[in-house]
């Protein structure tokens, strides 16, 4: 995998704050070619997913909803409403148009769910 220079500096750096006794340690997390592409997904979902783009008020629905999905064991709607669009918000990074407007149908589903126990009561 690629580094530019500067992310090679950064690297050796961080690896010298290690102590002696954990190199073996350093070289897993910071020279490993799966440890660099873990950091770059992590850092391609934390750039592109934007969750001050969620209302306010629909958060408390979405936290009810996502528990009432997984209560009633539908894991299909969850696969492709939220973990199919992450996987592809991950991997494509933040560089790509769709966004947020991957993961609002699972927002709207989930706020449903939400919403269907306040009613029933």
């Amino acid at each position: 995998m690629y580094q530019s220079e500067i992310a090679l500096v950064e690297q050796k750096q961080r690896m010298n704050e290690y102590p002696p006794r954990f190199y073996r340690v350093a070289h897993i997390l910071e020279e490993r070619v799966e440890s660099r592409v873990l950091y770059k997904l992590q850092k391609n979902f934390f750039t592109a997913l934007d969750i001050r783009e969620v209302p306010f008020i629909l958060v408390p629905l979405i936290f009810i909803g996502f528990f009432q999905l997984i209560q009633k064991k539908e894991s299909k709607l969850l696969l492709f409403t939220l973990v199919v669009p992450l996987i592809v918000l991950t991997y494509l990074g933040p560089d790509q148009r769709i966004g947020n407007y991957c993961i609002y149908p699972f927002v709207i589903l989930s706020s449903i769910y939400g919403i269907i126990p306040i009613f029933k009561k």
